[in-house]
This record gives C-alpha cells, sequence and structure tokens, in this order.
C-alpha cells in the first residue's frame, strides 16, 4: 500500500479546515466553555506540529486563533478589543512554532542516532570478519 504523499498546502488546508470545524461545532454545544476549545485547539495544534512542521501548525494557530476571536472572545465578529484576546492569538502562535521546532530537532536527533547505530554496527561486522 502506497501511503499518500500531502503536499504542504494541502495539509495546512486539511488541519486548518480541522480547526475551523473543531470551533464551530463547539459553538453548537452549549456545555463546552472557552477553555475547553482552547485547550482542544492547542491540543491540534501540537499535534499538527508533531506530525507535519511548523508551517501547517502555524497555519492552524492563526485559523484558530481567528476562529476562537469570531465565535467565543468579545463582542462577535473579527475584533481583538482587549489584549487578553491577543495573548490567545499569541499562545496559539508561540504554541505552534516551540512544538514544532523541538519535534523537527528530536526528528533530526532520530536520524542522527540511526546512522550512529548502522555505523557501529558496520564496525562490529568488519571486527567479526577481521576475527
Amino acid at each position: 500500500m502506497q501511503r499518500l504523499n500531502w503536499s504542504g498546502l494541502g495539509r495546512g488546508t486539511i488541519s486548518a479546515g480541522f480547526i475551523a470545524a473543531l470551533v464551530v461545532g463547539c459553538v453548537r454545544l452549549p456545555h463546552i466553555n472557552d477553555a475547553t476549545v482552547a485547550l482542544l485547539m492547542v491540543l491540534w495544534i501540537v499535534g499538527v506540529a508533531i506530525r507535519w512542521g511548523w508551517a501547517e501548525a502555524l497555519t492552524t494557530a492563526i485559523v484558530g486563533g481567528i476562529c476562537f476571536d469570531y465565535f467565543f472572545l468579545g463582542p462577535p465578529g473579527f475584533a481583538i478589543t482587549a489584549p487578553e484576546y491577543g495573548v490567545a492569538l499569541a499562545a496559539f502562535v508561540v504554541t505552534a512554532c516551540t512544538t514544532a521546532r523541538l519535534a523537527a530537532r528530536l526528528k533530526r536527533h532520530e536520524i542522527e542516532a540511526v546512522g550512529r547505530q548502522a555505523e557501529t554496527e558496520k564496525l562490529y561486522r568488519l571486527v567479526n570478519a577481521m576475527l
């Protein structure tokens, strides 16, 4: 089975669409408050950052921040009227960038570790062949 190879634009669109659907879905449920929606969005942004990278996570964070502002903060509409609302958007963006950077670093370290392991195995086979 061949794995699907999504382009960055497609992945960004999928992740941003999902977070918009998440926010709109949460608006329809009466027992979900702002904090719950914000935490669900942060979890999704972290997952996107780990799986796909910083560009998709940043797109998701910006779309999530705009949707969160429109549906949950202050008067309905697009207006960051209080500093707290700007802080919410900044928190989404910082979470996306930081998590993506850490995930990229972990992937790089994993690749280096696999390379070192392969070198060690080659040396081990060489020593065994010499003996």
